[in-house]
This record gives structure tokens, sequence and C-alpha cells, in this order.
């Protein structure tokens, strides 16, 4: 083979890792699934020919009759945020889990990035990439201060602020 395609949906998980119940909120995590059952059902027939639906049930999306090579892959180094994973798709297993901030950056972070960027800095806070724009993107515009987030699940169950999302 001299060319291979990898097509990754960030945060679109299809189920819950044996080691779900080590992270907080992760036990019956399944965004893709709890997305075509909360809609009724997905329509991907690209999608689907290439064999997303082979990968696990998924309402809507049936397996394929022909799939191309397709799998769901599970983390080789410890850690579980994004970054990881995609140093792991191109070979690089660290050896220790990096840092996440649930509660957003710690002061001495802040800091250390105002004084390297000369930057200000607004939010702090766990939150999905489109709605900290409708929250913070005023203050932006009229301070100037650039909008720091970290990114949060939203269809992780216990998790109040995405279940708050989901009541809408």
């Amino acid at each position: 083979m001299r060319r291979a395609a990898v097509i990754v949906l960030d945060a679109c998980g299809v189920g819950a890792l044996p080691d779900a119940d080590a992270y907080e909120g992760d036990a019956g995590s399944n965004t893709l699934g709890h997305l075509a059952e909360r809609v009724g059902g997905l329509d991907l027939p690209e999608l689907q020919r290439l064999g997303l639906g082979s990968i696990l049930p998924l309402r809507g999306v049936p397996p394929a009759s022909e799939p191309v090579l397709h799998g769901r892959l599970a983390p080789l180094g410890p850690g579980k945020e994004s970054t990881t994973g995609h140093w792991e798709l191109m070979g690089v297993v660290p050896s220790d889990p990096l840092p996440t901030y649930p509660n957003g950056f710690p002061p001495e972070v802040i800091d250390m990035l105002e004084r390297a960027t000369n930057n200000r800095f607004c939010c702090n806070l766990p939150y999905s990439g489109t709605e900290v724009l409708e929250a913070f993107g005023e203050r932006h515009l009229e301070t100037g201060d650039l909008i720091l987030y970290t990114s949060t699940c939203w269809t992780s169950p216990g998790c109040t602020r995405c279940a708050r999302r989901l009541a809408r």
C-alpha cells in the first residue's frame, strides 16, 4: 500500500472503553450512538459505505456490505485528552498522561501565557468551541482579551454542564 487516508472523527466516540470507569463521567459514554438515538437515527451514506455502521450498532447507519478497513481505537498510553490520541495516531505514545484542566487553567499557567504572549485572556473555563464564542465573543471584541478555554464533552453521562445543554 502506497497511501492511506485516515479519517478521524474527533470527540465522536463509539462506546466506552474497558477503562471508562477510571475517568469521571466516562462510564456508558457513546457519543455517536447517543446522538443517533437522540435524533431518531443518522443519514450518513458515505460513512455508512465506508463502514461506520460496521464499527458499532448505529441507528440509521447499517453495517456496510463491503467496508473499507475500519476500526475502533483504544489508547495505548495513559491519558484521554485529544492531544494524546492525535499523537498516538502518528506513532507517538506518551509514557505519562498530559495534564488536564477540568476547572480551567491554574493562575500560574495564565500568568505565564500573559507574559509570553503579551496578551490578556478571558473565560478560562471548560466550554464547547462554539458556545465559548457566544458567551465571550463580545468581550473579546470589546477588550481584545483572547478567549482561553478547555474542552468539554457535551455527551458524557453525569456532566451537569452537558446535561443543561442537552435539556435546552
